[in-house]
């Protein structure tokens, strides 16, 4: 292998793969305690819908009773989507297809879109059990997915 080959293929590698990551680490930051916020209002909602469970309020009014707490659940989800949605983005374009940084972006985008789903299931046909089982899991499958790529973002690569 001639030296010049070396010094392109180097060049190259540190051009491409060793771009700064500070936005995408602080994204992912960001979106973990994002995450951990909707977990703690997340559990104050249920612990409102177990409240209410035993109550003479219909199931179908869960939701409108619980009020402010919910709403912000809802718009906190929102912006979880939103995050997940831009660090995708940027680290499909700071990684290639076949990259764990990659897969494991792709796989917290697919279980947002899995919870924001479970969510609204959740929210429109009165609270079933399969859907907060279904919440309850994806969330913690999120927050490993989450964790785990920002993991990979702080590896060393050469």
């Amino acid at each position: 292998m001639s030296t010049y080959f070396k010094a392109v293929t180097l060049r190259n590698k540190t051009l491409l793969v060793n771009r700064s990551l500070g936005i995408l680490k602080g994204l992912a930051i960001a979106s973990i305690l994002l995450m951990l916020t909707q977990v703690i209002v997340g559990t104050g909602v249920r612990e409102e819908v177990d409240l209410l469970t035993g109550s003479t309020i219909a199931r179908t009014d869960f939701i409108t009773t619980i009020g402010q707490q919910f709403e912000l659940h809802r718009w906190l989800a929102y912006c979880s989507l939103i995050l997940v949605i831009v660090l995708f983005f940027l680290v499909r374009t700071s990684f290639n297809t076949g990259s764990k940084q990659y897969k494991f972006a792709l796989i917290a985008l697919i279980l947002v879109g899995i919870q924001m789903l479970s969510g609204i299931i959740l929210a429109r046909f009165a609270i079933p059990a399969f859907a907060q089982t279904t919440h309850l899991v994806v969330a913690t499958l999120l927050f490993g997915a989450q964790f785990y790529l920002l993991l990979l973002l702080n590896k060393q690569r050469h």
